[in-house]
């Protein structure tokens, strides 16, 4: 931590074994059930948490009592590359060294990003290093084991950071600032506007991610009668093909794995409303919702509803941690799309020098070891610390290398030889698909950004949350478009004075017309209930454009979109195929007049 503990009780401690710093620096070892971390000395903290204990003179600091102070918790948001664990480091420290109102102050941070919980693997997860973190302590990195297999899910996350949040508002003679950041988004969401997860019926600690997460474990067995008992109080009738496949899940059978329109009309069957909102190559989704039944015995469509209710009757109510009864400023770190590219092309490049492909390799190794394990013929790509950018993109590459030169373990120079044709052509194709697949999650995550948790916050914002967006599309500029304004709007929140806002930026919108038609649909939705904003952004399936076929494919919309969709090319070739239109002109028979009804009916599905 770069703090010299001679300076305090001389010859008490020279050095401190890892497992002793673990805990300061908000490392939680119950998540991995250790059990023997050192407790330190009240005098040797406040030195390793980077306070000065000659500010105040030992035993003489002075507050109010913890429960009557305003309880204050600051996130930094934004997408990958834009400089969010910077200014949360730099927000920290200006918090740290400026008192307000005479008052004590502190801050630590806590990650909100679901791959950096994993232990090592600090390139490919883009982790700050110790030199980056600046003394300031940060939370919940590096506390899941990779090669135990270990998971995270979003209810656990909220529990564990809501812990130390209480901590810190808790402590009697610092008024810290807790300050959020990360770039998984739907963590960020659930805790920050609490009221989106809710308990299943048994004793277990599980939750049921109501959100657009990757994330939920796996359900448990469930018996065939309890199946049928499911069934039957839903009053669905199932065809046996469906109730065959729907027991294999319960089983978590592997003998037979459904396609994913299989799994999608599943659904649609036994909670429509569910189905509504995912797409039916949304795979995971479709799972989760069908486990959500199989554990709970009700449909994840009622979950949501009676959380929806829970949570307008509470609204305004005091909580504990990041939701009601603290006050909450919100800072979108944002970048031009255009800019941000290069920007993370080259932060790939970079990755690559520091030791990504060793990375790489160890994870492989740690795949190879769960799978003789656990017995699985392979690795699931999109669950846990596996599903990381650039693990899949590299495996074809290594996969060569390792083929044609043996074991990769311990091999420091993972660059292909000039005289490996092929090897170059895979390595150099692994490189793009990860700038590609990387440029693709900076978009997904403003897209979370807009048109999910800035209307959330819009319809709370008298409810003690704040939402600003600062410009940090040039690096040149950070002091004068980032840092000195955060700083600036801080200052304010915690004095309770008006927001300074010259610096701020609206809602960034993209130039598609497109998107555009999408985010205004949206903000009109944000003025109604959240019904209304679920609506729209739920899927309905176009009758035009979904061949008659049995089996096909359907063509599905979101709702948001549906306007673009009917006056688009593939809408208007559907039609021009169904003879609905005549390139030589309208035609007048009977049997295009029912086309056009039809046409017509698929317009007013909006």
């Amino acid at each position: 931590m770069g703090q010299d503990l001679s300076l305090h009780r001389a010859g008490d401690v020279t050095t401190l074994p890892p497992p002793s710093i673990l805990p300061l620096m908000g490392q939680d070892q119950n998540l991995k059930g250790a059990g023997d971390v050192t407790t330190l000395p009240p005098a040797l903290i406040l030195p390793l948490m980077g306070q000065d204990p000659n500010l105040n003179g030992a035993g003489n600091v002075t507050l109010p009592p913890a429960s009557t102070r305003r309880k204050k918790l600051i996130a930094v948001c934004g997408s990958t590359g834009t400089g969010k664990s910077q200014l949360a480091v730099e927000l920290a420290q200006h918090i740290t060294n400026h008192a307000h109102d005479d008052t004590r102050m502190g801050s630590e941070i806590i990650s909100a990003d679901s791959m950096q919980m994993y232990e090592g693997l600090d390139v490919i997860t883009n982790k700050a290093t110790r030199q980056e973190m600046e003394d300031v302590p940060h939370h919940m990195l590096s506390v899941l084991d990779p090669r135990l297999g270990d998971e995270c899910d979003v209810g656990t996350f909220i529990q564990k950071a809501n812990q130390i949040i209480t901590r810190l508002h808790d402590d009697p003679n610092v008024d810290y600032v807790p300050i959020i950041v990360g770039g998984t988004n739907y963590y960020l969401q659930h805790l920050l506007l609490p009221g989106k997860l809710v308990s299943m019926d048994d004793d277990k600690r599980e939750h049921v991610d109501n959100s657009d997460s990757d994330g939920g474990k796996e359900a448990n067995a469930v018996t065939e009668d309890t199946v049928d008992q499911i069934l039957a109080s839903l009053g669905v009738p199932l065809e046996n093909e469906q109730r065959q496949l729907l027991l294999r899940l319960s089983e978590k059978s592997d003998d037979h794995d459904p396609s994913a329109l299989q799994l999608w009309k599943l659904l649609n069957v036994l909670d429509p409303k569910m189905a509504s909102r995912w797409h039916y190559r949304d795979t995971r989704k479709t799972r989760r919702s069908l486990n959500v039944l199989l554990e709970t015995g009700k449909r994840h469509s009622q979950w949501y509803e009676e959380q929806r209710e829970k949570e307008q009757v509470e609204e305004g109510e005091e909580e504990d941690g990041g939701g009601g009864g603290v006050e909450r400023m919100v800072i979108w770190i944002y970048s031009d799309l255009n800019t941000l590219r290069q920007r993370l092309d080259k932060r790939v490049d970079k990755m690559i020098e520091r030791g990504l492909l060793q990375e790489i390799v160890e994870l492989r190794s740690i795949a190879r070891s769960l799978e003789q394990s656990r017995g699985d013929n392979a690795v699931d790509y999109t669950r846990g610390i596996f599903q990381t950018i650039g693990y899949k993109e590299f495996d074809e590459y290594l996969t060569h290398r390792e083929r044609t030169f043996g074991s990769l373990d311990g091999t420091s120079d993972l660059i292909p030889d000039p005289s490996d044709d092929q090897g170059r052509k895979l390595f150099d194709h692994a490189i793009e698909s990860m700038k590609l697949a990387t440029r693709q999650y900076a978009k997904r995550q403003i897209s979370w950004l807009r048109n999910r948790l800035a209307p959330d916050i819009g319809r709370k914002a008298s409810k003690g949350i704040r939402l600003v967006i600062l410009d940090a599309t040039d690096p040149n500029q950070w002091q004068e478009n980032v840092n000195q304004p955060a700083s600036d709007i801080i200052d304010a929140f915690l004095n309770d004075a008006p927001l300074p806002l010259e610096k701020t930026i609206p809602i960034p919108t993209s130039n598609s017309p497109a998107k555009k038609s999408r985010k205004k649909a949206i903000n009109a939705s944000t003025a109604d209930d959240q019904s209304s904003t679920d609506d729209r952004l739920s899927f309905v399936i176009c009758p035009i454009c979904t061949p008659d076929e049995p089996g096909s494919e359907p063509q599905m919309v979101l709702r948001a979109k549906w306007q673009d969709h009917i006056h688009g090319k593939v809408h208007k070739n559907a039609m021009y195929k169904r003879g609905i239109l005549s390139r030589s002109g309208p035609d007048q028979s009977e049997e295009a007049q029912k086309k056009r009804a039809a046409r017509q009916a698929a317009r007013n599905v909006d």
